[in-house]
């Protein structure tokens, strides 16, 4: 195996780590923003996460071009340029 993918491993596992706390983190505290805070309660929140979640991910899917503004097509067009 090539040293230079396993010197990769930790860090692409570290960075997993970090967006993946991070974002759940971000999303609970969101939603409980919206259900307690706002009083819209469980049901109102989760149809306004999941239209934001559709709305971006149609957005997602309808971008041709690699890389830019999209956070998860940076990473890994970044590493996958490092692994060869």
């Amino acid at each position: 195996m090539n040293t230079t993918v396993k010197n990769r491993v930790p860090h692409i596992i570290f960075l997993y780590w970090v967006i993946k706390i991070v974002s759940t983190t971000l999303g609970e505290t969101g939603a409980d923003m919206f259900s307690m805070t706002l009083n819209l309660g469980y049901w109102h929140t989760i149809a306004i996460f999941m239209s934001l979640f559709l709305i971006l991910l149609v957005i997602k899917l309808s971008l041709k071009v690699l890389g830019g503004i999209c956070f998860n097509q940076a990473v890994w067009c970044h590493i996958w340029r490092f692994s060869y």
